[in-house]
């Protein structure tokens, strides 16, 4: 009687534990689609097209920075590509906290909790004053619809067993990498990095891309800058993007707030 239930036993584990090594097996590296892409070129360029054409936006959503204070609040978010830009951050009880504004000739940055205005030129360090990310107004709206700027550089393409294309660009002692997902019909763009002498300097992630008429969007974008300790993540509402509206030509321009000190802004 014991003995019988003894091999019972042992047949139960052993079932189990085949079924185990055969779960662990399945999961191996995933081989690429029987038409993956062989050309770089190719797919950047197609990857390009499927994310839809985009001449303007509205957007509402959470934003959450991180650097050597944190900031969250509700995001209001307006462009017209390709360089006019528009955010407007409150506070979770409905108070402004800050605003920018940005077209090819003027930038405009609203601080009320210090009370102060900040204007100047459109470029990186002043757009990096508000986001935190030394980039032109041009790449923060490409970001914000799930594109990246490209280093030029030498373009190499391999297949990851994990399930999708890997781009990386090289110039000299620069690298940017790419992650693009398998699925043909929408090659969502999941992860772009820029290293500079083996360091990371600038890291985004794109997740939870859904189409927006003709568009594919992104509703959550990470970007980090370890160097600079610095962290934004973007979130949009579940219906809170719109593509290729009508935006009111002043939605550019700023009015010194009352009482706020007006400071010109002068940086490399």
């Amino acid at each position: 009687m014991n003995r019988t239930k003894l091999t019972f036993y042992q047949s139960v584990r052993f079932t189990v534990f085949c079924s185990i090594v055969g779960l662990l097996a399945a999961c191996g590296p995933i081989r690429p689609p029987k038409d993956a892409y062989q050309d770089v070129h190719t797919l950047l360029k197609q990857m390009d097209q499927k994310r839809g054409p985009v001449e303007s936006f509205r957007i509402a959503g959470s934003i959450d920075h991180v650097q050597e204070q944190r900031v969250r609040g509700k995001a209001f978010i307006f462009s017209k590509l390709p360089g006019n830009l528009r955010i407007d951050i409150l506070s979770p009880f409905g108070n402004t906290l800050s605003v920018l504004t940005a077209d090819s000739d003027k930038f405009g940055l609203s601080d009320y909790k210090v009370g102060r205005f900040f204007t100047g030129k459109p470029i990186p360090c002043n757009v990096a004053r508000f986001v935190g990310v030394a980039l032109p107004p041009s790449d923060v709206i490409a970001i914000l619809i799930g594109k990246v700027p490209l280093i030029e550089g030498t373009k190499e393409l391999k297949w990851h067993p994990d399930g999708y294309y890997v781009v990386t660009i090289t110039k000299g002692n620069m690298v940017q990498t790419l992650h693009i997902g398998a699925d043909k019909k929408t090659l969502p763009l999941q992860m772009a990095q820029i290293k500079e002498n083996n360091k990371i300097v600038f890291n985004v992630s794109f997740n939870m891309w859904r189409s927006v008429g003709d568009a594919r969007v992104p509703y959550e974008i990470r970007i980090e800058m370890p160097r600079d300790k610095a962290e934004l993540f973007v979130q949009y509402d579940a219906d809170g993007v719109e593509v290729n509206v009508d935006l009111p030509d002043d939605a550019w321009d700023q009015t010194v707030p009352a009482g706020a000190r007006l400071e010109q802004l002068v940086c490399d």
